[in-house]
């Protein structure tokens, strides 16, 4: 069984607020996620012997009045190869990434419930939410479930040879620059062929633990998760509101029912405190 992290995260933008009553987890192509270098490797190695086998075919087929040794041969041509490679190289590794995008779907989560980051950026700005998931559910007990990893350098994995396994390019999908390691993500990868037409799966009840409101999200937003929330289904789904810490460049969750109530009191004071100031003002001769 594949090891799994103790906590688990999905960050979703205010217009999926309907998470709930739809009762999908969809699935993206590779290509509309926001790193271009998702799943592109690098064939430099792969290119160059290559190249040294087509410059070998091609020098036995010279016309024999061509009086040129190998090595000469070899020497004048080869170095006229470098910018064709480069171009060559970044084809293939593109074309390796069309292949992911079309054959396979993925859905990424986070072991971080607190980024700041990730909230600006698929939180939208903290006006979206967080979904929690259970680790320990089945859905992520198969060898389609595992983690994304972030090498020490910056070095793109390599594409060596033709028959490289197909467990080596399966890791490609679960490996990422180091510039993405806050994010801690873990992937869900399917083929896309076991999927309909959508491109999703029927959310089971059980795999939800609990969900975050941004603390900017609009009230509008808000309500409409929690209308579908009212579902038996969900009645165990625990609720959160991420507030700002009252000193630091942080958010913590907050249970929403004590949320609505310091909103609650705060507002039965600002009241009280107006009606007072009106009373005084209009008792004064």
């Amino acid at each position: 069984m594949n090891p799994r992290p103790e906590r688990l995260f999905r960050y979703f933008p205010p217009h999926r607020s309907d998470f709930f009553a739809k009762r999908q987890l969809w699935f993206s192509a590779l290509k509309a996620y926001n790193d271009p270098f998702d799943a592109l490797p690098q064939f430099e190695t792969l290119v160059e012997s290559q190249m040294e086998r087509t410059v070998k075919k091609e020098f036995a087929f010279l016309p024999p009045e061509v009086n040129c040794d190998w090595r000469t041969y070899k020497r004048e041509v080869i170095p006229g190869a470098p910018a064709f490679n480069a171009w060559l190289s970044l084809e293939m590794a593109g074309t390796l990434r069309e292949l992911v995008s079309k054959d396979f779907r993925l859905v990424c989560f986070s072991e971080k419930l607190d980024d700041l980051l990730m909230w600006g950026h698929y939180g939208r700005g903290h006006t979206g939410f967080v979904v929690e998931f259970d680790p320990k559910h089945q859905t992520f007990a198969t060898e389609e479930f595992g983690q994304v990893h972030y090498p020490e350098t910056d070095e793109r994995p390599r594409v060596e040879d033709r028959d490289q396994s197909k467990e080596e390019l399966w890791k490609m999908v679960f490996r990422k620059s180091p510039e993405w390691a806050y994010e801690k993500e873990w992937r869900l990868v399917k083929l896309a062929s076991s999927l309909d037409d959508n491109q999703f799966v029927k959310l089971p009840t059980q795999l939800i633990v609990a969900v975050y409101f941004g603390w900017q999200m609009l009230p509008t937003d808000r309500d409409k998760l929690l209308d579908s929330l009212t579902s038996v289904d969900w009645k165990d789904v625990k609720k959160f509101v991420m507030c700002p810490a009252p000193a630091k460049y942080a958010i913590r969750p907050v249970p929403l029912e004590e949320w609505v109530n310091q909103r609650r009191e705060y507002d039965e004071f600002r009241i009280a405190v107006a009606s007072e100031i009106q009373t005084r003002t209009q008792s004064r001769p």
